[in-house]
């Protein structure tokens, strides 16, 4: 009988999107990802598989969650400047952050 998870998979996700944001696919090492995460290297793989799987996934929900809602007004038949003006303030205001 294998153990109950001590951890969320939705959580391992948000929080390796923010680490992978903030020092890229290469500058995010594995033992990063476990310390960072605070699970054990064999619940990151055995839920992930590898650390490519685990940057689809958080690439997937950076989609989501910062991509889509921002660029979906584009696409609106009645889109237009305003539109264009808010993508384009949206990220001027997160320079110096991230997003």
């Amino acid at each position: 009988m294998g153990r109950n998870k001590t951890y969320d998979r939705d959580d391992l996700i948000e929080r390796s999107m923010e680490m992978f944001r903030d020092h890229g696919y290469a500058g995010t090492s594995t033992q990063m990802l476990v310390d960072g995460l605070g699970v054990n290297r064999y619940s990151l793989y055995a839920e992930f598989g590898d650390k490519q799987t685990l940057f689809d996934a958080a690439l997937g929900r950076y989609f989501d969650e910062v991509i889509e809602p921002r660029f979906s007004p584009l696409e609106a038949p009645e889109a237009g400047i305003d539109e264009v003006r808010e993508v384009f303030e949206f990220y001027a205001s997160q320079a110096d952050g991230a997003a």
